[in-house]
């Protein structure tokens, strides 16, 4: 008797080679939308290298849609899904991820005011949206700090953002003890995990 096979989604790799879909994503083909995304996530190169490959992606739609059940983790990467792999639209389910342990953080707050950025340098994620955000900001308010981890290689933050790097659990609770606010490059619900909005949200200090 053949073994059943359920198949779950944390991202779109099997109608995008990349695995990434784009808000608003109107690309011709995963030809474009793979350029797209290497240039300016990785540079030329790996566009120039990449893009080629898209074909073999078909393999990956292929093998998903024989599986007995697809499991998504949002109602929209279900319809996303849905719409542009039609053949598994009867057999897609939507399952949330459960939550983290989240524990409580104690503030201390002084008189510096800080943000905290957790979100990371990725293009796709919107940092350069972030980096508007942190500009504009900086305009209004002159005394205000970001700090902002798993940021590194940018040589032209603007002068109140403070690149961290990776960090450990614990360093990142002490930072949110000192901070304000936090600031998401996120409005709303995520597309995906692997995804966000092309927005900021920024909170207090309006």
């Amino acid at each position: 008797m053949r073994r059943r096979v359920i198949v779950h989604l944390h991202d779109y790799q099997p109608i995008s080679y990349t695995s990434v879909i784009f808000h608003g994503d109107n690309f011709k083909s995963d030809f474009t939308r793979t350029f797209y995304y290497e240039l300016h996530q990785h540079g030329l190169v790996r566009a120039l290298v990449a893009s080629p490959l898209t074909p073999i992606n078909r393999l990956a739609r292929e093998w998903v849609s024989r599986a007995d059940a697809v499991v998504c983790v949002s109602n929209r990467q279900c319809e996303i899904v849905r719409e542009r792999m039609p053949e598994v639209r009867d057999k897609s389910v939507v399952i949330y991820n459960p939550l983290p342990d989240v524990f409580p953080v104690r503030k201390e707050l002084d008189d510096e005011r800080i943000l905290l950025y957790l979100g990371g340098s990725s293009f796709v994620k919107g940092f350069h949206l972030v980096l508007r955000v942190a500009n504009e900001l900086l305009r209004k308010h002159r005394d205000l700090r970001i700090l902002m981890t798993r940021v590194e290689g940018y040589r032209s933050l603007p002068s109140n953002c403070v690149a961290l790097g990776e960090l450990p659990y614990q360093d990142v609770v002490k930072l949110h003890s000192r901070a304000y606010a936090l600031l998401f490059h996120q409005y709303g619900r995520s597309l995906c995990p692997t995804w966000s909005l092309s927005r900021c949200l920024w909170v207090r200090f309006q």
